[in-house]
């Protein structure tokens, strides 16, 4: 079986999964061996992982509990 070989676009498309080793060992092995050729991507994985990063750093907001009972309450009817 040969690797799939993937474009910057296909990249992008699934950094999230790859980020979350939430791929096929083939899918991996075809994200890294792009990463291995090409800068731009690698730079964009490392700013995602920033991203992320500073996203999981920020404070929860605090939501009144009217306001969580009513979601929940929504959530449930579905």
């Amino acid at each position: 079986m040969t690797m799939e070989a993937i474009r910057c676009r296909d990249f992008v498309e699934r950094v999230t999964e790859y980020m979350e080793e939430a791929q096929p060992p083939e899918g991996r092995a075809a994200m890294e061996a792009h990463l291995a050729e090409c800068e731009a991507c690698t730079r964009y994985l490392a700013q995602m992982g920033q991203t992320v990063a500073w996203v999981g750093r920020l404070p929860l907001p605090k939501v009144e509990v009217a306001a969580r009972e009513a979601l929940a309450r929504r959530l449930r009817g579905r």
